[in-house]
């Protein structure tokens, strides 16, 4: 799960701040957070300035924890997520990994009444490298205490099923989001769902494909 926000005007304030800076990072609005990022750090290093890397850094993302706190209230769930949190929370468990600021990410989390779902939560304040990069779901499958083989990440992004491919989960693409359908399929999601709603479901023939007793039937070995 991930919330999005209209990332246009925060990105404009953050090319902004970079050339105010002096860094001529060669980003656009095109590119993702992260690559924007990658090459501001990428810049500052090649012009032996490394050691500004970090303050950089900390002055980027208070630019966007400024804009994703003026937004959060606007932020919806979508629909049937609620329902499909109230279903899984018993027999799941679940994380958030999210390239929102912790701030904003628990501000949204405290207004729909969420937290209570997730036993992980990570954000942008805890991860190294943004989605699409995988580090934040490792940590999210690390700190479950799970195996990656055991983990599905769920999002409606192209950057969602980049960073789950990273870190080697598998992963579950929700149409209607900020890609379109042939995006996401173009990007080779290991399943595409309409509606968050069958996620329930989706997982439970997931544990009935992988369960031993299914194996031998496919294998055609009976008990």
């Amino acid at each position: 799960m991930d919330f999005h926000f209209d990332g246009v005007s925060a990105k404009k304030a953050l090319l902004t701040r970079i050339a105010e800076l002096g860094v001529d990072a060669k980003a656009s609005e095109a590119d993702p957070t992260q690559t924007i990022f990658d090459k501001v750090y990428a810049k500052l290093s090649s012009n032996g300035a490394s050691s500004k890397i970090e303050a950089v850094r900390k002055e980027l993302y208070r630019i966007l924890d400024y804009y994703e706190l003026q937004a959060s209230p606007k932020i919806l769930l979508k629909e049937n997520a609620l329902e499909t949190l109230e279903t899984l929370k018993d027999d799941v468990a679940l994380a958030l990994v999210t390239n929102s600021g912790r701030k904003p990410a628990d501000q949204i989390l405290r207004k729909h009444g969420i937290e209570k779902f997730f036993k992980v939560t990570v954000t942008r304040d805890d991860m190294t490298r943004l989605k699409p990069r995988g580090d934040g779901i490792a940590m999210a499958v690390s700190m479950l205490n799970v195996d990656v083989s055991e983990a599905i990440y769920i999002g409606d992004s192209v950057y969602d099923i980049r960073a789950a491919r990273e870190a080697n989960v598998m992963v579950a693409a929700v149409v209607g989001g900020v890609h379109n359908t042939e995006r996401l399929i173009k990007e080779e999601p290991d399943i595409v769902i309409n509606d968050i709603a069958v996620v329930p479901f989706m997982l439970k023939r997931l544990r009935q494909i992988n369960s031993p007793a299914d194996a031998k039937r496919r294998n055609g070995v009976s008990g």
